[in-house]
């Protein structure tokens, strides 16, 4: 196109073409505003139909949260009052000069308070733990199933009997002797169904642990005679804040939601079976390895340990946890020598070399996990079992230490049903 005087020319446009020309202009500059309000419209609703949804879920969560923490604080507060009126009737008894013979059913309602409170805490850390997402190590190891049977209704006998309730063991004449799996998980699994089934069931009535092999699967079941589960709660019986009432008592269901987490996490399945008015059976089931051979005679349990002449060293800087831990470790016939931090454990083992040591995580000087460290480097103590007494009841804890060398790992408060099980294990006469 030429210019002219350095323009460009004028075009000569009829006047149709001008007309379209500005129509189009317009239009031009009404579309555009149009489709960007369109489109931040179209924005604004999704995100706001997504605010929306988040409220909701929010709501419903802090909800489930304040009924959790109410049904919680109440069944936490129910054991707590009996504990605190329990050694208030004790030191009543003491001041008025009362046999302390007279004492044995209020230190049984004791035991049974202190063992509920202690469930109810490991059951509220699991959860937290288990909702931060962190990931939970499986350690597979050789699990003998008459002896894991038989110590798990030891621990719970005494609990039983305080609410008049008997425990049986059935398990199959071929019932696998051997299983590969987590022991500790498996025992957390046990824990909450035999804690459920004692603080559901009747008093005065039997709950059955019964074991055997049937398809390509081993299983556990318990049953209790709680009076079954209502049916419209039987399909989200697994859910963490469903909260469940019998005529025996209330909960929350926290311990099944964890149960059935752990179940999946070795590779089984957790069900219910109820009647309603008459019983609720829990059932975990794990598939059978291929080769696994199944035992035609059953082992009566592990009998009474033999820890005569052992050497047990406890590592602890709580006078009280101290004194407790002695007087039960002699009653087992044990000799006990103790220290109250890491830097005089060392010294103490390295010149009386215990056969077992019980060793607290937090203390002064030198912490449990520094100890650890330093008996396994040393060829002269290496080979010593270590256990690991802590208050912190995550599991990540637990496995941490395992693999930096602890033998095994026990919660405190300790029960002493559990740890008699973990000296069997490791305590060789």
């Amino acid at each position: 196109m030429a210019l002219v005087n350095g323009r460009p020319p004028i075009l000569n446009l009829s006047e149709d073409v001008l007309r379209s020309l500005r129509w189009t202009n317009i239009a031009w500059h009404v579309c555009i505003p149009l489709l960007c309000i369109y489109h931040y419209k179209k924005s604004y609703n999704s995100l706001l139909e997504q605010l929306r949804r988040k409220k909701d879920e929010l709501e419903r969560s802090n909800s489930s949260r304040k009924l959790f923490l109410q049904e919680t604080s109440h069944e936490i507060r129910n054991p707590l009052n009996a504990i605190f009126g329990i050694v208030q009737l004790m030191r009543m008894d003491l001041q008025n000069g009362r046999s302390p013979e007279t004492m044995g059913s209020l230190v049984d309602h004791l035991y049974v308070a202190s063992f509920n409170v202690k469930d109810i805490i490991n059951n509220v850390l699991e959860l937290s733990r288990i909702e931060a997402g962190h990931r939970d190590e499986v350690h597979r190891s050789e699990v003998r199933t008459h002896s894991f049977l038989h110590n798990m209704v030891r621990i719970y006998e005494l609990l039983a009997l305080a609410k008049s309730v008997n425990i049986r063991l059935s398990i199959v004449p071929h019932m696998l002797p051997v299983v590969i799996t987590d022991e500790v998980k498996l025992s957390q699994i046990l824990n909450n169904l035999m804690t459920n089934a004692i603080k559901f069931t009747a008093a005065g009535t039997e709950i059955l642990v019964h074991s055997g092999m049937r398809g390509k699967e081993w299983f556990i079941s318990v049953t209790d005679q709680g009076g079954g589960i209502p049916k419209e709660k039987q399909a989200m019986i697994f859910e963490p804040f469903l909260s469940i009432k019998t005529d025996f008592v209330e909960g929350t269901g926290l311990g099944l939601h964890i149960t059935k987490h752990f179940t999946e996490l070795l590779g089984g399945n957790i069900c219910v079976s109820s009647e309603e008015g008459a019983s609720s059976t829990f059932t975990i089931s794990f598939p059978i390895p291929e080769g696994a051979t199944s035992s035609s005679q059953v082992n009566t349990g592990s009998g009474a340990a033999k820890f005569a002449g052992q050497t047990v060293l406890v590592v602890e800087d709580d006078r009280i946890n101290q004194v407790i831990l002695r007087n039960f470790l002699i009653s087992q016939g044990i000799k006990v020598l103790a220290a109250e931090n890491g830097s005089d454990g060392l010294t103490i083992a390295r010149e009386q070399t215990p056969n077992l040591i019980i060793l607290d995580s937090h203390m002064p000087n030198m912490n449990g996990r520094e100890m650890l460290h330093h008996l396994k480097r040393d060829p002269q103590l290496q080979h010593i079992p270590v256990i690991i007494a802590s208050g912190d009841a995550f599991t990540e804890s637990a496995d941490r230490f395992r693999l930096e060398g602890a033998s095994d790992y026990v919660v405190k408060p300790i029960e002493f049903t559990a740890l008699g099980h973990v000296l069997e294990k490791h305590l060789h006469p």
